[in-house]
């Protein structure tokens, strides 16, 4: 796999991982809980959120379709043969939580989404 390639594709498994994290219930509350970030560290080095990630997405939302016409099993499959998220990815991600829960709307149960032009809604 080209250099370029495998950057893109951890980049997106970084996407994944924050985005599996986000769609936990009542996330925000427990994210510098050390017990749950240790879960959510070997969940990210056995990669069990990836094929929870491309099931949130959903058919018709899932970006798998712009890395890959043939849809999201061929997309997990790809994602599946890059590198493991490293540490250091790892850690990014973890840092970047803190953004994302001050970013939340409480009111209005609204957080940002895998892209972050996009907000979510628990439907409340």
């Amino acid at each position: 796999m080209p250099f370029r390639v495998i950057l893109q594709l951890a980049e997106l498994k970084m996407n994944y991982f924050s985005y599996w994290i986000r769609s936990q219930p009542e996330w925000w509350l427990t994210f510098k809980n050390e017990d749950t970030t240790a879960a959510w560290r070997a969940t990210a080095r056995r990669e069990d959120y990836l094929q929870d990630a491309v099931t949130l997405l959903g058919p018709t939302d899932n970006i798998e379709n712009a890395l890959e016409p043939r849809g999201p099993r061929y997309a997990l499959h790809v994602l599946m043969a890059a590198p493991v998220l490293t540490e250091y990815q790892i850690d990014w991600v973890l840092a970047e939580l803190s953004d994302f829960a001050a970013r939340r709307v409480p009111w209005a149960h609204v957080q940002v989404s895998l892209y972050c032009v996009i907000v979510l809604s628990n439907g409340a």
